[in-house]
């Protein structure tokens, strides 16, 4: 059984594997305040692995190299949680919105809105998320509402700023065809798309925000990918980061006016070359491919990165 180690014998310990430590003293500090387990996981492109699963670092290995790996993951994960977020509020929004202008504000209490045997399970969730008993909800606006209005039950778009993303994907899941229709509409993907959609946003949502490795990760669940979107969109690539990009950039172009994340995912790709984009699953050229090429506001011959800035620029033309 493992024991615990203090840093400074994870130290001895990586540099008996073969790691290039540098500056001892800076390798205990990420090792005391971002520990060792996590940054493990930033190991195995710099390792031969060994049949126990172990693995001494290959020759030259650095710790600057792996920590540059961890800090570009993290920075990973910034540009996903600010597309992540303002798609989840466009969806929370369209949702409540299509469906309170169809059916009325209280169209969750409506079971025949949504397949008949999961409606309690959706009213269930409903109840223990707005929490209107005794006023001890910690809503601020919900207590105002119940104290205003005998109807136990908030509007939709109030129920709606209290429900977690993945309840929000439930709702949508069990609604009828023809209302997930209503909605899907909006953003231009067929119903069963959506949905596909909409349980890998949640699921990539959860990752960010738990922290967890993103850059050469293989998704557990994979979204269905749009005919439309299959040039840019190979299917070898549907559960890496790339095949997430391709989804959220499809829908920051629908949900965000005037968006620049291409621009930013292409600045912070350039910022770390030595990032193999085959473990991310961009296939080669992908800054070409149509889909990507009219979405950046740099043109891929024009576009530098600003050392200060790391974002894009122009380059001056030479005529």
């Amino acid at each position: 059984m493992k024991q615990p180690l203090a840093p400074a014998e994870l130290v001895a310990l990586l540099r008996s594997r073969g790691l290039e430590v540098g500056d001892e003293s800076r390798l205990t500090h990420y090792l005391t305040y971002i520990g060792y387990f996590r940054l493990s996981g930033y190991f195995p492109p710099f390792q031969v692995r060994r049949e126990d699963g172990g693995g001494a670092f290959r020759p030259g290995t650095t710790f600057s190299q792996i920590l540059d790996l961890y800090v570009f993951d993290r920075k990973v994960r910034l540009l996903l949680i600010d597309a992540l977020e303002r798609i989840e509020v466009a969806i929370r929004t369209v949702i409540s919105d299509k469906m309170s202008l169809a059916h009325g504000a209280f169209w969750l209490n409506n079971d025949t809105l949504f397949d008949k045997p999961h409606h309690p399970e959706i009213v269930e969730q409903i109840n223990a998320s707005i929490d209107l008993r005794d006023g001890k909800t910690h809503h601020a606006f919900l207590k105002h509402y119940s104290r205003k209005y005998a109807n136990i039950y908030p509007p939709s778009w109030m129920v709606f700023e209290t429900l977690s993303f993945g309840q929000v994907s439930h709702i949508y899941k069990r609604l009828r065809g023809c209302n997930q229709k209503l909605i899907s509409d909006e953003f231009g993907l067929d119903n069963a798309f959506f949905e596909s959609w909409l349980h890998v946003l949640w699921f990539s949502r959860n990752v960010v925000a738990h922290h967890s490795r993103v850059w050469n990760r293989v998704f557990t669940i994979q979204p269905k990918i749009p005919r439309k979107l299959s040039e840019a969109w190979p299917r070898e690539a549907a559960n890496r980061f790339y095949g997430l990009c391709v989804m959220i950039n499809y829908l920051m172009d629908v949900v965000a006016d005037g968006s620049r994340w291409p621009d930013r995912l292409r600045s912070l790709l350039m910022e770390y070359p030595e990032i193999p984009l085959a473990q991310m699953g961009f296939p080669e050229g992908w800054t070409g491919l149509e889909y990507w090429k009219r979405r950046f506001s740099v043109a891929e011959d024009a576009a530098v990165l600003c050392p200060l800035t790391n974002s894009l620029c122009y380059t001056p033309n030479s005529d």
